[in-house]
């Protein structure tokens, strides 16, 4: 048994879910569990209800200004809350399975033997900020870093200089558990439904996805396109424009409406990004049974398996991913053998298993046996 320290400090959106289903298996591992979290967490009853030894939730931040003034004041209240709950105790891992931007001031106030960081994007996404292009202290005062594919861990082990476990995105049957779904491949209606779900930004390909439907638009009858998330639309809109059969729903997405979005008939879940490191996105529609289409581009292409459990195109090939999306319109057979292929491979993706390899792979590389 271990006792971990498991710190996020994120609101909303997959953290919550990952560091939840992480902090989960990890008690189910055997191992004594404590927890920061914030007071704004969007599951925080979920966390609530979980075993854990310790709960520490914290006022953080929900703008600019709060993230200001609350940052200011986490010497005297935040830091002060966990001193009184944690005292003098001592972990043997202080995990991070998500970065944030108060982990430097978590840090200081525990006692641990040894920092592991989950990195989920260890390579700056196009058109993101240069303030979200910084190393985080999370990463640069680990100990050992979490990579989610194998894609990048020689990278990280070069830029970081430091050891590097490669353990995959778990499966996400939170929404579905905890919401109801109807799991039936191609439930009866004809009508085929392509979404596309998540942040609307430059690294995300909605260019490549517009030109891919214009170019195949006329040989299709019974379909929808939906572009699901927040961000700037009106950045997207023109590219848009001639676009059949499309709706579009520019707003954040909580968990249930998650769940709604994978309860329309026939969902082909599409990712065209233009450069990835992982999806969770990816992990959600195998769970619904939606096949995926996905450009080859980072660590797609090791949740994908091109033809067995999804489809791949080329990425920043508009030509590519029309042809994908008009296969899998035209083949409803296609569509069912890949939704199930995909979904029958989920169990390996049990949180349970990854954590307990996450514990055995941490203490493989001190040649300490991690005693679970």
């Amino acid at each position: 048994m271990k006792k971990i320290l498991l710190c996020y400090l994120g609101r909303n959106g997959a953290g919550p879910v990952y560091s939840y289903e992480m902090a989960k298996a990890l008690i189910e591992n055997g191992n004594e569990v404590s927890v920061v979290i914030s007071s704004y967490i969007e599951n925080l009853t979920m966390w609530q209800k979980l075993p854990v030894h310790k709960l520490i939730d914290i006022k953080t931040y929900s703008s600019k200004i709060s993230y200001a003034i609350n940052s200011t004041l986490f010497g005297l209240r935040q830091r002060k809350k966990i001193k009184k709950v944690i005292g003098n105790e001592q972990f043997d891992l202080m995990y991070i399975p998500m970065m944030s931007y108060w982990d430097a001031k978590l840090m200081n106030c525990v006692k641990y033997e040894q920092l592991v960081t989950t990195v989920h994007d260890p390579i700056p996404h196009s058109g993101e900020s240069k303030y979200n292009k910084r190393i985080m202290p999370s990463v640069t005062c680990a100990d050992k870093l979490v990579a989610l594919s194998n894609e990048f861990v020689d990278y990280m082990k070069e830029r970081f200089g430091k050891p590097v476990i490669m353990i995959p995105h778990g499966r996400f049957n939170y929404y579905k558990d905890n919401f109801g779904s109807q799991n039936v491949l191609s439930k009866n209606a004809t009508i085929t439904n392509f979404l596309f779900f998540g942040r609307i930004t430059e690294y995300k390909g909605l260019k490549i996805l517009a030109n891919a439907f214009k170019l195949i638009q006329d040989k299709m009858n019974d379909y929808r396109l939906t572009v699901a998330g927040p961000g700037m639309w009106s950045d997207y809109e023109q590219d848009f424009k001639g676009v059949n059969n499309l709706d579009v729903i520019n707003k954040w997405f909580g968990a249930e409406d998650i769940n709604k979005l994978y309860l329309m008939p026939n969902v082909v879940t599409i990712l065209p990004y233009i450069d990835a490191t992982q999806s969770g996105i990816i992990p959600v529609a195998k769970e619904y049974f939606s096949p995926v289409i996905a450009s080859d581009s980072g660590g797609l292409k090791e949740q994908i398996e091109d033809n067995v459990t999804g489809l791949l195109s080329k990425t920043s090939d508009s030509q590519s991913l029309a042809e994908a999306i008009l296969k899998l319109y035209s083949d409803k057979k296609l569509r069912d053998r890949l939704a199930q292929n995909a979904y029958n491979q989920l169990e390996e993706l049990s949180w349970d298993k990854l954590a307990k390899k996450m514990l055995e792979e941490i203490y493989v590389i001190d040649n300490i046996h991690p005693n679970i």
